[in-house]
């Protein structure tokens, strides 16, 4: 691949423009984020590390002893 990663040059050798990418500006990224934590508090979601935190403290706690139940055999 002699032209690799370069999409100016693939561009001119196809005669396509190159699109510059528009970066969000500083109020845009703090709505994002802000819109993200009102959504977490919202449905009660957590992240990777929260839930990993959860699932050891569920298994730290001892479950109760299930009860077994028996039922007899019809012949």
């Amino acid at each position: 691949m002699q032209y690799g990663n370069q999409p100016t040059v693939m561009a001119q050798l196809l005669g396509d423009t190159v699109k510059e990418k528009k970066k969000p500006d500083v109020a845009t990224k703090a709505q994002a984020a802000d819109k993200s934590r009102q959504t977490r508090q919202a449905l009660g979601t957590k992240g990777k590390k929260q839930k990993k935190a959860a699932k050891a403290a569920a298994a730290a706690t001892p479950a109760a002893p299930a009860v077994a139940t028996t039922t007899p055999k019809s012949s």
